[in-house]
Formats: C-alpha cells, structure tokens, sequence
C-alpha cells in the first residue's frame, strides 16, 4: 500500500488567492455555558455567561484570557464542537452570513485546529496531506486532490522536508513550526472560509511563533475569517491581531481593535506601563489578588475580587460594547448570499452513492494510514512482537517439551492427556494476553478517531473496522510465530486418528489460535470503548480476562459454576477456543490408547464436542465484542481530546 508520490515541480494556484468579494461573517449572542456536577447534592459550574461576539472576513480575532477563563470553551461552541449534552448546557445563538446555524452547519463550513493535535507519527508529511485530502475530498479525482496538495506544501514551506516523517511526542523528526504548518494544512485541504484555531502558537519559539502568525494574517487578507485562542502572546505576536477578545471568569472584560485595548484599559484606570507587553499586563490584571499581595514591578496593578466583578460592567457600558451591538445588528438585517459548504459535506455526499463513496474512502484511508504507520514501525509493531513471543513459545515450551501420549495404563494415561490439555489451556492464555499490547496503541489513537468524528469525516464502524485490517497483519504475525513453535515443541497432538491426520490437527489448532487473536483483539477494542484512560483499561482488562478464564472450564467444570457467574461462560471466548484444541487433540466417539475421547471430554465438561461450531462461535463473539466497542466508541468519546 503507498500513495502517489508528489514531484517536487513548480506549481499552478495557490491557497492565498485573490480576495473573496463576500466571505463569511460570524456572530454570537447571549453565549452561555455551564456545567452541573454530583448526584445527590449537585454543583453548577458556570463557564460562560452571555457573551456576544463578532468576526468578519480579512481578519484575524484572539481570544485571550487567564487560565480557565473559557477561551477553549468558547472557541468550541463557536465552532459547533460543543453543544448541551447530558450534564452540558449550552446556550445562544450563532450566525453565518445573517443566517442561524446549527452544529451541523458549523461543521460543513468551517475548519478547526486543536492545540495538540495528534497525528500519526510514521507518515511523511506529504502522505498526511494526501490522505486528509482523500478524507476531506472524496468528490475530487486523484489527480486534482494530489495538485490540492502540492499547492499547500509550497504555500506552506514544507516542499524542502514533504518526505519527512511527522513524528510526534515519542517520535522526534520535523521541527515544531513544521509540524504546525503541516496541522494547518489538514484544515486547509477543503478551503474552509472561517478557520478556527486553539492556541496556534503554544510551546513554539518566538520566531516560529510569529512565523505561524504572518501565515495566518496571509490567509485572513484574502477573505478568511479566522478565530484564535491564545494564552500569553508577546507582543510582536499581539500586534499581528486585528481584533481580540479578552475573558475572565466566563465574562467580556474587551472585544475590539488589538491597539484600541491599551487606550481603553487607561481609560478605566489600568494603564499599561510604557515598554511593557500590553497582554502580560492584561492577563496578570485579570488574576486577583488579596489586599496583601503585590506585584514586584510597582507600575503593576494588583486587582482585589472586587474590582475584578467591575470589569465586565464597565466593558458593556463602554462605546466597544455598543460597536460589537451594532455589528451584530448590521450582520443580521444585511442579505448575503449563500455561504459554499466544504467539499466533503457538498450535496453529492447526501445521495446514497455518495454517503457509500464517502465511506469506503474513509476506510481505505484509515486501512492505508494504518498499515503504512506499523510498516515503518516494524521494530515497535513487528520485530519486538515476535521475539517476545518466541521466546514465550521457547520457555513455555521446554517446560511442556514433547509431552508423553497415552500408555497402556489407565491412569498414566489420564495424567498424560491432563498435561496435554495444560498446555492447550497455555496456548490460550498467550494468545489472550498477546493482544493485550493493543491497548496502549489503540487507546492514543481513539483520540484522532474522535476528533475526526467531530469534523464529519467518519464514524465508529468505518474506524474500527479500517483500523482492525491496517492492523491485522502485524496483529498475527507474533501469535503465529508462537503457535507455530509451541506446537511442535510440546508436541500435543501427536497422536492420528483414522480420518483426522496430523496435517489437519495442525491446521486446525492454529486456526483456533489465530481466532482466540481475532476475539481478544476484539475485547481489547471494548475495553477500549468503555474506559477514558490507559491506566483504567489496564486495571479492568485483567479482572474481565479473570472472570473469562474461570469460566473457561480449565480451572473449573463448567457444570460446578454458581448460577449468578454461570452466564458468563456464553460470553467467555476463552471458554470456546479452550473447548475448540481439546477437541481438535482428543476427537469425540474416538479411543486415546486405553482411554475414551469421550469420557475425557465428559470429565472436563465440554458440552460442546464440534470444532467447527466452536471456531464459529469465535468467529461470532469477536464481531459482537467490535460492534459493542463501536457503541461504546459512539456513546462516550463524542469529545475526547476535544476539550
């Protein structure tokens, strides 16, 4: 798998095109947000308290605030990420063009970039552009999805390092700047007209920080309308704003002119030292202080609660306050014409063979991404992964090493068959826990899933099911390098029966360990589904893998389960993938030595005696544990990593 190479070659257009004659004007009314927390005595946490904002087109807008005054918040509910939703209210109303919209209108017309977006790390950054072209663009031929990119990748910087891996925190290659610039142009593929970005120059130099700036005044002059958080800017970076907005607590304390600021905060008697960056003074005035607490500097101003409630007050009685009012009335009486949606949500995609299109160009993107990501990695998701399990199949093999068929003797007989059935039990624990190591992986990338979502890309079973074949090669590679030796080590099926010969014993066990893989992996993408961090997915595997195994009629009989645990058993693959080996080494209806097959299945209470219906069961249990993930997936990280 690999994707259309781009030459470096001088390139026709660009994404800094003439001004647009109309853009698209934004604006906020009454924004409020809150939160409630506890069960029987419950708490509201106030975030956002009737805020009214205003964007236009050619401009670029900060947010700026303290720490916890609601700029992420803000910025999401603009941007319709974020809506009322279980213990969320969110309130307001939002305006493209003179034209209310919904979360779903937001979406299809604008673009937003996260603070620390997350990509994958083993792709270069031109197979990064390409494939968020492909999600974005599906409409588009190839050919004009692969010009798209080489357009960015020049207007960008980035042609020099386009063959370079992106990397992330664990994976160092390009620089900071560069990565920036590369998460910028994942946005700026569909050409969204308003672009939403959370705090664009967050842990960047003071030069590649004004760098990503000028980038973004450039694509605001030619008619974008383009909205940022930002914590603490220097002032170069503060100068390159047209209009900001400052937050505290949830409240305006100023929207207008970025050099208007320091005229209007003098005017209500805080003003900002000579030589001293208008925002470090803002944010510092913004956090109070006790009577007792002083700054160093003694031009600073120290501000009590008190006067800090004051603020927002003198902003709505102040003549910026009336500009943002008239804006928003100008806004809404002018008439405008229709504002273009992004390709991806263009009405091709509302006809059935375009929702199937816009599908199968998802899975196939995450089914490229994904395997080209492990193909890189091969010593992280590959080599490491095989060696660890040889030398599992090598241990555990010398201590299970060419185990003794049947005797004459009754007895000896059971106890050798019994340390055959041991070590069938072992090989599907290995392949249990071998799947374990998917969910540290599987638990970071959840968060590109989400935040994909939230953009319209894709859904749970297009993900789930892309990633699970991306992955699978490299997912059964290091289990069948281990039942392949332990197989041959422990020698447990080294008995033919008439009609069952040695080849087909062979086949039929790494068949059942190649589907007690497929299931595990399968419970893995549940656990996944249902905790919100690694550590709780490492906690809660164990004790459900726990409850699988007892059940699994190894340790014990089936028919000696309690009732109120005896259910479990008809969810347990491992109960199934047990039952599928013993009965693959000790058929029914057949004699092992002196021993009846059937006795031996009787006393470890293996009701169910046929290969094929077991290995079907697996098969079953494995797409029940992956749609139950993709419910999970759906119902609890509608905003992972978007927060």
């Amino acid at each position: 798998m690999h994707t259309d190479k781009i030459e470096s070659k001088p390139v026709r257009g660009s994404i800094f095109p003439p001004n647009v004659d109309q853009g698209v004007y934004l604006a906020a009314t009454d924004i409020s947000y809150q939160i409630t927390n506890g069960v029987f005595e419950q708490s509201t946490a106030r975030i956002l308290s009737g805020i009214k904002f205003f964007a236009e087109p050619k401009t670029l807008t900060g947010i700026l605030g303290p720490s916890g005054s609601g700029k992420t918040s803000l910025l999401n509910i603009l941007s319709g990420r974020l809506s009322s939703t279980g213990n969320k209210l969110v309130g307001g109303s939002i305006y493209l063009n003179g034209k209310k919209v919904t979360s779903r209108d937001l979406k299809s017309r604008c673009s937003y970039v996260m603070q620390n977006e997350m990509t994958i790390p083993y792709l270069t950054i031109e197979e990064t552009l390409l494939y968020s072209a492909e999600l974005r663009l599906p409409f588009l031929s190839a050919k004009e999805r692969r010009e798209k990119v080489r357009i960015l990748l020049n207007d960008l910087g980035l042609v020099h390092c386009m063959h370079s891996i992106v990397g992330d925190d664990k994976v160092r290659s390009i620089s900071g700047g560069e990565r920036k610039r590369v998460i910028l142009g994942t946005e700026l593929i569909s050409d969204p007209q308003i672009l939403f970005i959370d705090e664009p120059t967050s842990g960047l130099d003071a030069f590649m920080a004004f760098q990503i700036l000028q980038l973004l005044i450039k694509l605001a002059k030619t008619g974008r309308t383009i909205i940022c958080s930002i914590h603490q800017p220097r002032t170069q970076v503060f100068q390159a704003f047209d209009e900001i907005l400052l937050l505290s607590k949830g409240e305006v304390i100023y929207q207008g002119p970025s050099k208007s600021s320091v005229d209007y905060f003098s005017l209500i008697g805080y003003p900002v030292p000579e030589n001293y960056n208008p925002t470090d003074y803002y944010l510092d005035l913004l956090v109070p202080r006790s009577n007792v607490e002083k700054f160093a500097d003694n031009r600073l101003h120290s501000i009590t609660y008190e006067q800090l409630r004051v603020l927002p007050e003198l902003y709505l009685s102040s003549e910026y306050y009336d500009r943002v009012i008239k804006k928003i009335d100008e806004h809404l009486s002018r008439q405008y014409s229709p504002i273009p949606e992004l390709l991806l949500f263009s009405r091709t995609s509302h006809t059935c063979f375009g929702w199937i299109r816009k599908k199968l160009f998802a899975f196939s993107v995450i089914v490229k991404r994904s395997f080209m990501n492990n193909a890189r990695n091969t010593l992280g998701s590959l080599v490491i992964g095989v060696l660890i399990n040889a030398f599992i199949a090598v241990v555990i093999g010398s201590i299970f090493f060419n185990l003794p068929s049947f005797t004459s003797d009754v007895g000896a007989s059971f106890k050798n068959a019994t340390n055959i059935v041991g070590a069938l039990f072992f090989s599907v624990m290995v392949a249990t826990f071998g799947a374990m190591i998917a969910l540290e992986s599987f638990t970071r990338f959840r968060i590109i899933f989400s935040r994909e979502r939230a953009k319209g890309l894709y859904g749970p079973a297009t993900y789930m099911l892309g990633k699970h074949v991306g992955d699978f090669f490299f997912e059964i590679i290091p289990i069948m390098v281990f039942s392949h030796i332990f197989y041959f080590m422990s020698n447990t099926n080294s008995v033919s029966y008439p009609e069952w010969n040695t080849l087909s014993q062979y086949l039929c066990y790494q068949l059942t360990i190649l589907l007690t893989s497929w299931a595990s992996y399968g419970l893995v993408y549940f656990i996944c589904g249902i905790t919100k961090s690694l550590e709780l997915a490492y906690g809660i595997a164990p004790l459900i893998i726990i409850f699988f195994v007892i059940v699994s009629g190894f340790y014990v009989t089936v028919n000696k389960l309690p009732s109120w645990v005896s259910w479990i058993k008809y969810i347990s693959f491992q109960r199934y993938s047990f039952s599928a080996l013993v009965v693959n080494a000790f058929p029914p209806n057949k004699t092992w030595g002196p021993i009846q097959t059937d006795a031996l299945l009787k006393q470890l209470s293996i009701d169910q005696t046929s290969f094929l219906l077991n290995a079907v069961v697996l098969v079953v249990l494995g797409i029940i544990y992956r749609i139950f993930a993709c419910i999970a997936f759906a119902l609890f990280f509608r905003n992972l990593g978007l927060e």
